[in-house]
């Protein structure tokens, strides 16, 4: 979703609407991501360079769909890495105070085309990074948004959905 309105504000005239599920938020939210995206991968290159990175779950499965893409790490300047996988980590978790991760209240009031914010819930109701108060800030922000809040029984029936759209396409 994050990517989606990124294209939106960066692209606005590509864009004819936004269905925005679930947008994540909140320190909880910060902490994790900017772990997963990030920081994740800094103590593998310091202790083995960028050959353990290669080895990670996430690298080896790009290198999986890709295996021109382990030559390139390969060439990657370790220190640079690490200097890149702690500065995005940092900025990520400096935005837990806006109303979404890395989204500015003036970016999301900005939005010009029709958006729906749908709030399914996490793990559960909140799953402290997929949290309720984050798509009702959303939903409240973006000009026009139509907030929709599903229950247990909407959510199996959109999953349902989802799963059956998937087989047709596959």
């Amino acid at each position: 979703a994050r990517m989606s309105i990124r294209c939106a504000l960066k692209h606005p005239s590509a864009v004819r609407g936004l269905i925005v599920r679930n947008m994540t938020g909140g320190k909880n939210a910060a902490n994790a991501i900017s772990f997963a995206y990030h920081f994740e991968f800094v103590q593998p290159c310091e202790l083995g360079g960028m050959e353990a990175v290669t080895r990670s779950y996430h690298y080896s499965e790009m290198i999986s769909h890709n295996p021109d893409v382990r030559q390139q790490l390969l060439q990657t300047n370790p220190e640079l890495f690490i200097k890149v996988q702690k500065d995005s980590g940092n900025q990520l978790k400096s935005t837990a105070s806006l109303p979404a991760l890395a989204l500015t209240e003036e970016e999301l009031q900005s939005i010009q085309c029709p958006a729906q914010v749908i709030f399914t819930g996490g793990d559960g109701p909140d799953d402290g990074m997929h949290t309720k108060s984050v798509m009702v800030s959303l939903a409240g922000l973006i000009p026009g948004a139509d907030g929709v809040l599903l229950t247990q029984d909407q959510r199996i029936l959109m999953n349902a959905n989802i799963d059956f759209m998937r087989s047709l396409l596959s």
